[in-house]
């Protein structure tokens, strides 16, 4: 009966020692489980706070590049006052004040000014002649606008949006000289007036208004024919009160004569022209 009692007792120390473990381990699991939750959260949140962070810093990149291209657009749509914008001239239309151009982008940041250009009342043309001879001098002057020859490159400046200077450079190579056969009015050769009003260069013709400066001067038709080798020359005159006169002739090209100007034309006795003079003066 004794020893019953004393293995009873010891049944029900080794349950309560078990129940005491259980419930120990079961505390600590629970511990664990709560640690690792409360890891995983504060790692779930740190994601969180990244992707945000990420999401703002590409959203202030994004509009940092939307606003530096709005700057870019802003910059190449704006025409800037006082620059030179070079172009060619491809018409003058006077009734409207206008001159049609193609322009010459030679920066990727240039405004495109467009085709055709609406003058300032107050427009200013100022030709600059560069005589190339042992060395260079530059010359300017002020011109009327009919001056500039056509399909030439010319500067153009604005100033609200209208132009206000137009700048017309020419180059002169005097280096060589110029050699051209002079008239023979003993074998029917003659000079002409006139003002040359188109040039036909497939046609190898021009049209020319003669200008009559004496009575007996012989009449030639309004379409000109030019001779082989024919010679077109430019001669710029320079008067100064230092120096006097300075004359500079060159060979140039038939289409570096402007329109509605006036040439003088050296005939062949079979009425060809065989040579073409261009002049130009002004006060230094």
């Amino acid at each position: 009966m004794k020893n019953k009692s004393v293995i009873n007792l010891a049944i029900t120390v080794v349950l309560a020692i078990l129940i005491i473990f259980t419930s120990c381990v079961c505390s600590c699991r629970s511990k664990e489980v709560e640690e690792e939750t409360a890891i995983d959260k504060n790692i779930a949140e740190d994601e969180i706070k990244d992707e945000e962070d990420e999401s703002g810093q590409g959203k202030q990149m994004e509009e940092t590049r939307d606003q530096d291209d709005g700057e870019d657009t802003e910059l190449k749509g704006d025409i800037v006052e006082g620059y030179v914008y070079p172009a060619i001239l491809k018409s003058i239309d006077f009734s409207k004040n206008t001159i049609m151009v193609e322009q010459l982008i030679n920066e990727p940041y240039l405004a495109e000014i467009g085709d055709v250009l609406e003058l300032d009342k107050d427009c200013k043309v100022i030709r600059i002649i560069v005589i190339r001879d042992k060395e260079e001098k530059e010359y300017s002057h002020d011109i009327p606008l009919k001056e500039v020859a056509l399909n030439t490159e010319i500067g153009v400046i604005f100033k609200e949006n209208l132009v206000y200077t137009i700048i017309s450079s020419f180059m002169l190579d005097t280096s060589t000289p110029l050699q051209v056969e002079e008239l023979k009015p003993l074998e029917g050769e003659y000079m002409a007036g006139a003002l040359l009003k188109a040039i036909d260069t497939s046609g190898n013709t021009i049209t020319i208004e003669q200008l009559f400066n004496e009575p007996n001067d012989k009449i030639i038709d309004s379409r000109v024919k030019l001779a082989d080798g024919c010679k077109v020359c430019k001669s710029i005159l320079i008067r100064s009160d230092d120096e006097g006169e300075r004359e500079y002739s060159a060979e140039i090209s038939i289409n570096e004569i402007p329109l509605d100007t006036e040439i003088g034309i050296g005939f062949t006795k079979d009425n060809l022209a065989r040579l073409i003079i261009s002049q130009e003066w002004f006060q230094d």
